[in-house]
């Protein structure tokens, strides 16, 4: 991911009102730490998911941003909330979604290039969707068809993946921009920038 130093820049070039979909992915990486935006595996140097949610629909990016990493940090329900126990090794990722093409079918993307968003009807006639960010199936070291059949399970469906079932689904494909920041890269960025006195109040409080 970026520094922090691009991050701020980033933020502060943000058009008030500037609308688009996103997602706040948080992870809390080894001791030895950890690259990308999702764990691929763990071991030294991996990361573990620890909450992620977002928007599929335009919203404020300012605001959502605020919204969505409250959310994700502590209302994932797969998780329990981040404690700050977690804080030295938390990672957060924003992620500005971009580019949605419909595609041919649920084959036409590109591993590690595109996110991807499914909907499909179960055998039993329930309409269901789910969606991975661009840079899930490559950290996780997925092909397409393992994609695939793990977004259906992740869309609420446990039965047999019948190629029936994926040939009448739909597959909606996007790319994002994203940038990524360690608490601790935060930390240090912040108190760099706030006169002595108060960084060091603010690292006496932890």
């Amino acid at each position: 991911g970026r520094d922090a130093r691009s991050i701020y820049t980033d933020a502060a070039v943000v058009p008030a009102g500037e609308r688009c979909p996103l997602f706040v992915t948080f992870n809390v990486a080894s001791a030895a730490g950890g690259r990308g935006c999702f764990g691929g595996g763990g071991g030294d140097g991996g990361l573990r998911l620890r909450g992620c949610i977002g928007s599929l629909e335009p919203l404020e990016v300012r605001s959502g941003v605020t919204q969505f990493a409250q959310r994700s940090a502590f209302s994932d329900r797969r998780f329990p909330p981040i404690t700050a126990s977690e804080l030295p090794r938390l990672h957060c990722c924003v992620s500005l979604l971009t580019n949605y093409e419909r595609a041919d079918h649920v084959h036409d993307w590109v591993v590690g290039t595109h996110g991807i968003i499914l909907e499909f009807r179960d055998p039993r006639g329930t309409r269901r969707s789910a969606t991975y960010l661009p840079e899930v199936a490559g950290e996780q070291g997925w092909n397409q068809r393992e994609a695939i059949e793990s977004l259906v399970q992740k869309a609420g469906w446990a039965g047999a993946i019948t190629q029936a079932m994926l040939d009448a689904a739909s597959l909606t494909r996007y790319q994002s921009s994203k940038c990524s920041m360690s608490y601790q890269h935060f930390k240090d960025s912040w108190l760099a920038g706030v006169p002595a006195d108060a960084a060091t109040a603010a690292g006496a409080s932890g």
